[in-house]
């Protein structure tokens, strides 16, 4: 059901946003933005699947406490399916409308310097709200903090938008009739990257833990997180939800994808270690394209690779066996040295490590800040 809900939600999002991952530039700030919307959808999709098992399990007892019979149990998960798809036509509109306002404050963010103002505007027929209606009209400068209670969307099924304007007149304070909108929609959800407010019903519904082992059914770029070490107009760094932060090897990973992703303008995942045996179908999802078994270090612009650590660099030996480790993970290796080994050397060693390792294709030497990379002839 997670993929089910997560797949059309996320659909919402896209047609919202009028973009998909294909169309957007890593290295732009709607790949965040549009990111942290399909994240948000897709935890809302667990939640939701966590709320409609939970009140069919609930649903084998009745009120009384005793055990409901199969066709009465059958009776009210249909009831419970039902509402659950009824709701999804109402989230289906919110995921749309979520992506985009996103897309539009996005916009309004990159063109403030051009268009200072915004305009309320709601849609005015017979289904449009007094909530809504008593906002229509009102105009602030784009930095006015009542955007930040205010930008659409303001409830469920909301259709109001924005209008920027070059030069406006602001509508005073004592003019506003303020509403009184759902307590969930009180905040600016386009400039935090949401479709679904994070107080729903539920979110709140779901112990954190849930929700955490849930991401392992999400689609691969859902299962990863965007650091904020992560510069826009450089590269993108991410990590897996499930990556151990306290690994001894953690904190060469991130200085080798933030210097990687820096320097180079690519996308680097730091990948987690799944064991085939826990995690077999969530390594389909993860790890599609890597050695049997075997789980890497990091994705570097698709490419998965290993990182193995030589203690005692002055050792040919040491080197050796670092590379015959890392080839075992992955065909594309990097080796950080503990001291600098002239490349002559380092020639000589890779020379022969390509027979010796068959499906080796890249080795990367890296001192500090200096590389030395060897690709197979």
């Amino acid at each position: 059901m997670i993929q089910a809900y997560g797949e059309k939600l996320s659909e919402a999002i896209k047609k919202g946003y009028d973009k998909d991952y294909v169309e957007i530039d890593f290295i732009t700030p709607d790949y965040k933005k549009l990111h942290s919307l399909e994240k948000n959808a897709w935890q809302f999709s667990a939640a939701k699947t966590y709320t409609q098992l939970k009140e069919m399990s609930d649903a084998l007892t009745k009120p009384d406490g005793s055990i409901r019979s199969f066709d009465e149990f059958r009776i009210q998960t249909a009831i419970i399916t039902g509402k659950q798809l009824r709701h999804l036509k109402i989230e289906y509109q919110t995921a749309f409308g979520g992506g985009q306002m996103a897309a539009q404050w996005q916009r309004i963010q990159e063109q403030k310097h051009i268009y200072p103002y915004l305009e309320f505007i709601a849609v005015e027929d017979e289904n449009t709200t007094a909530l809504c209606r008593s906002l229509n009209g009102v105009i602030k400068h784009v930095d006015d903090i009542f955007w930040q209670i205010y930008f659409p969307l303001n409830h469920y099924g909301c259709r109001s938008t924005t209008k920027q304007h070059r030069t406006a007149t602001e509508t005073p304070d004592n003019e506003i009739v303020y509403p009184d909108i759902p307590k969930i929609f009180k905040v600016n959800l386009g400039e935090r990257g949401l479709a679904f407010p994070e107080d729903h019903a539920y979110f709140t519904g779901m112990p954190a833990e849930v929700m955490e082992k849930s991401r392992q059914f999400f689609p691969y770029n859902m299962q990863m997180d965007i650091l904020d070490i992560s510069d826009e107009t450089l590269g993108i760094i991410r990590q897996h939800f499930m990556v151990d932060t306290k690994a001894n090897d953690y904190q060469r990973m991130l200085s080798i994808a933030a210097e990687k992703a820096r320097k180079e303008k690519i996308l680097v995942d730091i990948m987690p270690t799944l064991d085939p045996d826990t995690y077999p179908a969530q390594r389909l999802i993860v790890f599609p394209d890597a050695k049997k078994g075997k789980s890497s270090d990091l994705r570097i612009d698709k490419k998965l690779w290993e990182e193995e650590f030589s203690t005692k660099s002055h050792n040919i030996n040491n080197i050796k066996h670092a590379i015959g480790a890392g080839s075992k993970q992955a065909n594309h290796v990097i080796i950080t040295l503990s001291e600098e080994v002239d490349s002559e050397i380092l020639n000589r060693l890779v020379n022969g490590r390509w027979k010796d390792h068959q499906d080796l294709k890249t080795i990367l030497f890296r001192y500090h800040d200096k590389e030395w990379i060897y690709k197979r002839p």
